[in-house]
């Protein structure tokens, strides 16, 4: 994420992770946590169909949902509800009964040498009746069948609004309604889809300013490549993980819950603190050096302009006066003049206004 040349690509990635969560700690292998990360990738702004039919059969997946046991004795409904309420559908758009019919639709569906197999002798090859639906369902043609739900579409299509707009309120009928007839239009591009969101006047009106609060990775990495930055990705990997949101350690099968989650006394304070530990890291740099040369190349020669030049690049929104006022009284106290260009971005990581995008 600090380095690709298309963050888009990379953000969408995180949010497919965040949908489809999978957590490490369930696996044996560091290999299959790559190998779904991988798949997200290359469908993050594709077609939605493969994404879910490839977690689907991902071996991360078969592991964290218990589907890997599925059997048809016993059929575990785990990754059947989940792919019905979190990945598809949500809430309110299916029964007990399709949940059920559906389990049986993967009896069979297990893991050998790490990699995805198809036991037909614990496959149950009766018919099932799923969301209205009788058969057999072969392969993994009810997967086709949920997502040609009506639901399917406008649940992600609300998922994508608030994941780039607003984390509240939900969104309106009339905003949901053209995204998820792009979805339609489109068979499934969620590419089209972000486009659609990223170019219309929604995203560069009052309702999207200033309506989302930043996640741990957002704070972290939107600063480092507002300002160029570099850093110890393995000590940054930690602080996420201390501030909530360790990438592969999502909290459980939702993900993470996200907007004002975020924020409570306590996880300010870590936030302030991780801002404070990056800017004054000697392995982070700037534009390749330190901040006092960064911003003296940017054209910042007084302090005040430094704190222009910083809130330019960092803050969603105008920050009050008395704001302004302090921070320009930081970069302009004793010292050494690089510490103090840090000290003024530790102090601005502390502030409401930083926290919210």
């Amino acid at each position: 994420m600090l380095q690709t040349p298309t963050p888009v690509l990379g953000r969408m990635t995180r949010c497919w992770h965040g949908h489809c969560a999978t957590g490490a700690e369930k696996g044996t292998d560091a290999r299959g946590m790559y190998t779904q990360n991988a798949l997200l990738r290359a469908h993050a702004i594709g077609d939605f169909r493969p994404l879910v039919h490839g977690i689907a059969r991902d071996p991360a997946m078969l592991i964290y949902l218990d589907s890997s046991t599925n059997r048809k004795a016993h059929p575990n409904e785990n990754f059947a509800r989940e792919l019905m309420e979190l990945f598809c559908l949500g809430e309110g758009h299916y029964s007990e009964s399709d949940v059920k019919e559906l389990a049986r639709c993967f009896t069979g569906w297990e893991l050998r040498r790490d990699k995805f197999r198809f036991n037909r002798y614990q496959h149950d090859t009766g018919e099932k009746t799923v969301l209205g639906k009788t058969g057999s369902f072969p392969e993994s043609e009810v997967i086709d069948h949920i997502l040609n739900q009506h639901a399917a579409p406008e649940f992600i299509a609300g998922k994508l609004i608030r994941y780039f707009i607003a984390d509240e309120p939900q969104p309106a009928e009339k905003l949901v309604a053209p995204i998820a007839a792009r979805l339609r239009e489109s068979t499934w591009n969620v590419g089209d889809a972000v486009q659609h969101i990223l170019q219309s006047n929604l995203f560069f009106s009052p309702q999207a300013i200033a309506r989302k609060i930043r996640s741990p990775v957002d704070l972290t990495i939107g600063l480092l490549r507002c300002l160029e930055g570099s850093t110890n990705a393995t000590q940054l990997a930690v602080d996420l993980r201390e501030l909530g949101q360790g990438l592969f350690f999502p909290p459980n099968v939702k993900g993470w819950d996200g907007g004002r989650t975020w924020i409570n006394s306590s996880t300010l304070l870590g936030r302030a603190n991780v801002i404070g530990r990056l800017v004054h890291d000697p392995k982070t740099r700037f534009g390749g050096g330190d901040l006092e040369t960064y911003f003296g190349e940017l054209g910042a020669e007084s302090n005040e302009q430094i704190v222009d030049i910083l809130l330019e690049l960092t803050v969603a929104i105008t920050v009050p006066a008395a704001v302004k006022s302090q921070l320009v009284e930081v970069v302009s106290g004793a010292g050494e003049r690089n510490a103090r260009i840090a000290e003024t971005i530790h102090a601005l990581g502390t502030s409401p206004e930083f926290q919210i995008a």
